[in-house]
């Protein structure tokens, strides 16, 4: 069965060694390249047929380019796979048997007996534009823009080599009168690791521009996550589920003098394992180490009310806190505590400098528990000396029962036990009981 004519054809291989040329097509689920098995040891090109005629006796796979699936936005690599050991070759790059290598547009397949006739790879889609040196493009096939900012261009990769998904960020290292050092991310990441903090992998310099190589997570960040829930909020234990991975993570860097500075559901990343959802902070593009800040940076809707004051010198970790606040009331409710819409209230910058917390929507707010309702109170306050620090968000009440869980969890008590804590633990009362294992 042929592709369909009307489809444009997304790839195409040309031989160099006779006349061929087989073009791919969308419909195309993939395609192999056989050899007949009488001319194995011979010198004779690869054949390209589709699928559906191979399969037979007298012809043997003997390599097989897979397609990925369609996503829109997304260009989908097209993976080379070998069945022989050091039969084929990629740009003179030997394959082992089973080696499965990205192939990128006038890529070059070879087989080792016979380098001088090869097969040339053409992509014939629009690829993304990325503006990466050469060196660094033929390691990496770009498959979607994940985003643009002022900070730099986030682009999802693939290693080709290894097929591993990772994030490169694209910072340029100078602008004209910069307010802050855009390559100070790349300084200040490049000590971090904490199981709840995004992790930076490599660093690839040049003059201009500064790319940094991070871990990517399947699920992209917290505010897709709210979005996918029917009533756009997450589980009241849910949502503390990810505020205390969070929290870990943030006190690792509050620990350590670091500011974030930009905390909010867009740079809280999510990986889901097992059913399990793993959250990390990262985008540290506005971080700083904590000391002397007057700068006025962030997203409004997260800004604290020192943030509208210029040149006056605020507290890092604190704004970091009241941000973190916003998250939570975003998270339980799906919606911000301060909003342009709020019409009578005042402009949002008039709301946040006020201060005022308001639960509307009492089908939401009354089945969330007091307690979480507390924290997000101590948390956006106006006052920063007020204000609760990390330390004292994780011993608040709302996440301290759930904190001890997580201590039973890790030292593997047995069911039984467990259960009897979680009886003693009630997530719902207004008044918790304080249980601590020594």
């Amino acid at each position: 069965m042929g592709p369909n004519p009307v489809v444009k054809a997304v790839a195409k291989i040309i031989s160099h060694s006779k006349e061929l040329n087989y073009e791919i097509f969308n419909s195309d689920v993939d395609f192999i390249m056989q050899r007949n098995q009488n001319d194995l040891k011979s010198d004779e090109s690869l054949t390209i047929i589709p699928i559906e005629v191979g399969g037979n006796e007298e012809n043997e796979i003997v390599c097989r380019l897979e397609k990925q699936d369609d996503e829109k936005e997304v260009i989908k690599p097209f993976v080379f796979r070998s069945f022989y050991d050091n039969f084929f070759m990629v740009n003179k790059k030997l394959l082992r048997k089973g080696q499965r290598i990205i192939l990128q547009h006038k890529d070059k397949i070879s087989l080792v007996k016979n380098q001088k006739k090869f097969f040339e790879f053409h992509d014939l889609r629009t690829l993304i534009k990325t503006k990466f040196p050469s060196n660094l493009m033929k390691d990496y096939f770009v498959e979607k823009l994940l985003g643009d900012g002022p900070n730099g261009c986030a682009f999802l990769v693939h290693n080709v080599r290894t097929l591993k998904r990772l994030v490169i960020k694209r910072v340029k290292k100078f602008k004209e009168d910069p307010p802050f050092d855009y390559v100070f991310e790349a300084k200040i990441m490049n000590g971090l690791n904490h199981p709840n903090v995004v992790r930076l992998i490599h660093v690839y310099d040049i003059i201009d521009q500064t790319f940094l190589f991070t871990e990517y997570l399947n699920y992209q960040d917290l505010l897709k996550l709210i979005n996918s829930k029917i009533n756009i909020r997450l589980d009241e234990n849910e949502a503390r589920d990810c505020f205390y991975q969070v929290t870990q993570g943030l006190k690792y860097l509050h620990q350590l003098n670091i500011c974030h500075r930009d905390i909010k559901c867009d740079n809280i990343f999510v990986h889901k394992e097992n059913d399990k959802v793993i959250c990390k902070i990262g985008d540290f593009g506005l971080a700083a180490y904590d000391k002397d800040l007057t700068q006025t940076c962030g997203t409004i809707h997260y800004s604290p009310p020192e943030m509208f004051y210029k040149n006056k010198i605020y507290k890092g970790t604190k704004c970091d806190i009241w941000s973190f606040g916003v998250v939570l009331f975003c998270m339980v409710s799906g919606k911000f505590p301060f909003y342009e819409s709020f019409v009578d209230c005042g402009t949002i910058d008039q709301q946040i400098k006020t201060g005022i917390v308001r639960f509307r929507c009492d089908s939401i707010w009354n089945r969330i528990s007091y307690e979480c309702k507390h924290l997000i109170c101590c948390m956006i306050n106006v006052n920063p000396l007020i204000r609760l620090d990390i330390h004292e968000i994780e011993n608040h009440h709302w996440l301290r029962n759930f904190r001890t869980l997580q201590n039973v969890r890790k030292r593997s008590l047995d069911v039984t036990l467990l259960k009897n804590v979680k009886r003693i633990h009630n997530f719902e009362t207004k008044k918790p009981k304080i249980f601590l294992l020594t």
